[in-house]
C-alpha cells in the first residue's frame, strides 16, 4: 500500500479500533487500524492507553497524535454477553480501545446538519471507510452507507426507514445502543453481533440541534477481522500471558533500595502499572490496609516521574492538630500570631514546589482542611498565615489513606469534589494475605537484613515457613518486619521454629483462630542477646502503636500513656510508626 493511498484512507476513517489484553498487548481490528499503528509511534499510543487501562472505567482522553486530535475510549468487553457466539468467547479477556477522530466527526456533523436530506450528502457519506449509519430519536433508520453493507454482509435498502427495535427483534444486529445513549445523553461504544455471524466494535455518538437536544444518533462501525483475531485461540492467550508475565520484572533498583519485595503476579502487575502512571503528572490515590507499604509506593512514583530531581515532601495528616494545620501546610508571615517566628515559616506545599506532596492519611484531614487543599488544586495558589497576597505552587499530589473514602463521602466527613480530584488514578495496595507469595521471599529478605543488623546467624524452620505463610497477617508487612526483628533479637536458638512465633507474639491462640484480633502484649525475656537499651525500645514501640490504635490520635495516645503529645509525635518519627 502506498504512503498516498494509505493517507486518503487515514483521512476518511472515523474511528480506529484496537483489542488490549491485561498485558498491554494491542491488537488491531481490521486493516486500517493497522496502517494507522504504523503511521504513529506505538510506545507514545501505548502509554495512553494504559493510563486509561488502570482505572478500568469507561473513560475518554483527548490526545493529539501527528497534530491530529482524537477522543480516546478503553471499555472493558463484559464477559457475561450472552450474544456473541461461543467460538468467539476469548474476546471477553480484552478491553475495546476506540480512537475517535475528531477532525473527521466535526467534518460529518457538519455535513449532516448543513443537509438533513441524506440523498443529497450520499456521496459524501459513502466516501468514509467506516460504516455509518443515522437513526432519529424515535429509533427510526435515516441513512445507512455502503461501508456498513460491506462489513455485515447486510442489504442497507431493507433498514431504512425501519425502526432499529424492529431490526433488533428480527435478529439484524444486537444489541442496540440508542436507549443507553439518549438516558446517558453519551457516547457508548460495544461489540455488536450481525445475523450474519460477524461482530464489529461499535459506538454512538448523539448529534444535538440548534437547541441542544438530542435529534439524530451517529453510528459508527469497525470491522473485526475475526480470521486474523482467531489466531489468538485461548491457549496461544494462555500462553502469551506467561510469556508477558515472565517478562515482568520482580524488582527493579528502586524497590531494593525502599526494602519492597517484590515477588508475586499481583504485585508485580501493581508495580508496573504504578510505574507507568508515574509518567502522568496526575494525583494519584492509594488505597490499603495499614502497613501495606503505601509509602513506599508513593516513594516510587516520585522517584519515576518527570518530578523525581525535585522535592519529595512526606504530610501525616492524622499527626497535624487541627490547630497547627494551616500554618504546617501552608507557612505563615513574620510574627502573624503569638509565638510565631520573626522570619515567617515556609509550609510543606511550598517545600514541595515543582516536586511532589504526599498528604498521608488523608482521610483523617479536617473537613476545614479539606477545602483549602481543593483550593490549591483547582487555582495552584496558597496563602499564608496573616498573608492576603497568594503564593503560586506547582506540586503533584499522592493522597494515601486505610479508610474507605467512598464511605465517608457518603457520610458527609469527607468532600466529594476532593475525593474526585484526588482519585484520578487509584491504586489499592493488596493487604499481604491477598498476595501470599510474597511471605516466605520477605521472611528471607528480613532474616538476612536483621542477621547482618545483630551480627547473628540464624535461619528460619520450613515448620515454621509453613505457618507463617498461612498466617494472616493483619498488620501486614510492617507486622511481619516486627515480628522477625522480635525473634531474631529474643529467641536463643539460631533455627527458629513455630514455638517461638507463638511464644514471642503471644499469638497462638490467635492464629488458631480462638480469640480477638488484637494480641495479648507478653513481657520480654532477655535472654542476654540484646541490650537493655534495645529491649526497651521494643517494648516503647509496641506501647506506642498499641496505643495509637486504640486511641485512634495521637493526643488520645498522649492520654493513654500519660505523656505528653509532643512525646508521642516524637516517638513516631524515631519507630518509623505509621498511623
Amino acid at each position: 500500500m502506498s504512503a498516498e493511498f494509505r493517507d486518503s484512507i487515514l483521512r476518511k476513517h472515523l474511528q480506529y479500533a484496537f483489542l488490549l489484553d491485561e498485558n498491554d498487548n494491542i491488537f488491531p481490528c481490521d486493516e486500517v487500524s493497522s496502517n494507522f499503528l504504523k503511521s504513529i509511534c506505538i510506545e507514545d499510543f501505548l502509554l495512553h492507553c494504559q493510563c486509561l487501562h488502570i482505572n478500568q472505567v469507561n473513560v475518554a482522553s483527548t490526545i493529539v497524535i501527528n497534530e491530529a486530535s482524537y477522543c480516546m475510549h478503553v471499555v472493558p468487553i463484559d464477559p457475561n454477553i450472552d450474544y456473541i457466539p461461543k467460538k468467539y468467547t476469548f474476546l471477553s479477556s480484552f478491553n475495546i480501545v476506540v480512537l475517535q477522530s475528531q477532525p473527521i466527526l466535526s467534518e460529518i456533523m457538519q455535513l449532516v446538519n448543513s443537509d438533513s436530506q441524506f440523498y443529497i450528502c450520499q456521496k459524501e457519506l459513502n466516501a468514509y471507510t467506516n460504516g455509518l449509519f443515522f437513526t432519529k430519536k424515535d429509533s427510526t433508520v435515516l441513512f445507512v452507507n455502503d461501508a456498513w453493507k460491506e462489513i455485515t454482509g447486510i442489504n442497507t435498502n431493507e433498514m431504512v426507514g425501519k425502526s432499529i427495535y424492529d431490526l433488533n427483534s428480527e435478529g439484524v444486529f444486537t444489541p442496540i445502543l440508542l436507549p443507553i445513549i439518549i438516558d446517558n445523553n453519551q457516547d457508548y461504544f460495544a461489540l455488536q453481533h450481525y445475523s450474519t455471524d460477524k461482530l464489529a466494535i461499535i459506538s454512538g455518538t448523539p448529534l444535538y440541534d440548534s437547541l441542544g437536544n438530542i435529534a439524530m444518533i451517529l453510528i459508527c462501525i469497525s470491522a473485526l477481522d475475526l480470521l486474523e483475531l482467531q489466531k489468538i485461540s485461548e491457549e496461544s492467550l494462555q500462553q502469551r500471558d506467561k510469556d508477558s508475565i515472565s517478562s515482568i520484572p520482580k524488582h527493579t533498583e528502586l524497590s531494593r533500595q525502599l526494602d519492597l519485595i517484590v515477588e508475586s503476579l499481583e504485585m508485580r502487575k501493581l508495580l508496573q502499572n504504578t510505574a507507568k502512571a508515574a509518567h502522568y503528572d496526575v494525583p494519584i490515590l492509594l488505597l490499603g490496609e495499614s502497613g501495606t507499604g503505601k509509602e513506599i509506593f508513593s516513594e516510587i512514583i516520585h522517584s519515576t516521574s518527570k518530578r523525581r530531581e525535585q522535592p519529595f515532601v512526606k504530610v501525616n495528616c492524622s499527626a497535624i492538630p487541627a490547630s497547627l494545620i494551616d500554618s504546617e501546610l501552608f507557612g505563615y508571615e513574620p510574627n502573624s500570631f503569638t509565638g510565631a517566628s520573626s522570619k515567617g515559616h515556609c509550609g510543606l506545599f511550598e517545600a514541595a514546589n515543582n516536586g511532589t506532596i504526599l498528604l498521608d492519611e488523608v482521610g483523617d484531614m479536617p473537613l476545614e482542611a479539606q477545602a483549602k487543599i481543593l483550593r490549591v488544586l483547582q487555582t495552584g495558589e496558597i496563602f499564608r498565615v496573616g498573608s492576603s497576597k497568594p503564593r503560586k505552587v506547582n506540586v503533584r499530589i499522592i493522597s494515601a489513606t486505610n479508610k474507605d473514602l467512598v464511605q465517608m463521602v457518603n457520610e458527609g466527613t469527607f468532600r466529594m469534589d476532593l475525593y474526585f480530584r484526588l482519585s484520578v488514578i487509584i491504586f489499592r495496595i493488596l493487604p499481604l494475605r491477598e498476595h501470599k507469595d510474597d511471605i516466605i521471599p520477605l521472611l528471607l529478605h528480613y532474616c538476612h537484613c536483621f542477621n547482618k543488623r545483630y551480627h547473628v546467624q540464624k535461619t528460619l524452620s520450613d515448620e515454621l515457613l509453613a505457618i507463617l505463610k498461612e498466617y494472616s497477617w493483619p498488620g501486614n508487612i510492617r507486622e511481619l518486619r516486627n515480628v522477625i526483628e522480635r525473634m531474631m533479637i529474643i529467641c536463643v536458638d539460631n533455627v527458629l521454629k513455630p514455638n517461638d512465633f507463638y511464644s514471642i507474639c503471644g499469638d497462638h491462640d490467635r492464629f488458631m483462630g480462638k480469640t480477638s484480633e488484637t494480641p495479648s502484649l507478653e513481657p520480654v525475656i532477655v535472654n542476654g542477646m540484646p541490650t537493655l537499651k534495645e529491649a526497651n525500645e521494643y517494648l516503647e514501640e509496641i506501647l506506642v502503636e498499641r496505643a495509637l490504635k486504640l486511641g485512634g490520635s495521637t493526643r488520645n495516645a498522649a492520654e493513654i500513656l500519660e505523656v505528653s503529645q509532643a512525646t508521642i509525635m516524637r516517638k513516631i518519627k524515631e519507630y518509623g510508626i505509621q498511623m
